[in-house]
């Protein structure tokens, strides 16, 4: 079985059963090395494949109601689950309880991405940045302005510069680096 799209509800309910089967594996195995902080992998306690064909049984709609036998004739490969006799009930207890949850960060998703589309959008209808618009020896200045402005004239160079010394373990050198004409025409974008 194959990863669900990002954009997808699927994507969601997988991301939520993985955080639920590492919170049980956390149980079941509590860390000997807590002070390490070491997150066991969900797929310790149900495995990947598992999950995906779980992560599926959510196209969108809504679960009122899944009984443990319900779900086992949907997800044939829980039969043969190391924990089904223990956790299957609860599986199927917390499937019903990310429902809602499933359906909100899908609907939070879209919504992001249209709103990214259409910023996106605005940009392009904006045209270039004014900045752009203006002769070259103007821009040249004002890049020579900001340049100046936010780092100091080193050496013979007539625009500014980031020194970037090394570390005194070789050859006490230095490193010249040009602040770029991009950057500041980022910086100057309406």
């Amino acid at each position: 079985m194959s990863l669900p799209r990002n954009d997808s509800s699927q994507t969601h309910a997988l991301r939520h059963v993985n955080k639920w089967c590492e919170a049980q594996i956390a149980v079941i195995m509590p860390d000997p090395h807590e002070n390490l902080r070491f997150t066991i992998p969900g797929n310790v306690f149900m495995s990947d494949s598992l999950m995906l064909q779980i992560s599926a049984l959510y196209p969108g709609g809504t679960w009122t109601n899944i009984l443990s036998r319900d779900l086992l004739k949907l997800v044939p490969g829980l039969k043969g689950w190391k924990y089904r006799e223990e956790y299957l009930t609860p599986l199927c207890i917390f499937l019903i309880d990310i429902t809602d949850q499933v359906s909100i960060d899908w609907l939070a998703a879209q919504a992001a991405a249209q709103a990214a589309k259409k910023m996106k959008e605005d940009i392009e209808a904006k045209g270039p940045s004014p900045f752009l618009t203006l002769p070259s020896d103007i821009r040249i200045r004002i890049h020579d302005i900001i340049a100046s402005s936010m780092h100091p004239r080193s050496g013979g160079l007539d625009r500014g510069c980031i020194q970037t010394y090394w570390n005194g373990e070789m050859d006490g050198g230095q490193d010249l680096l040009m602040v770029s004409f991009a950057q500041v025409n980022k910086q100057l974008r309406v």
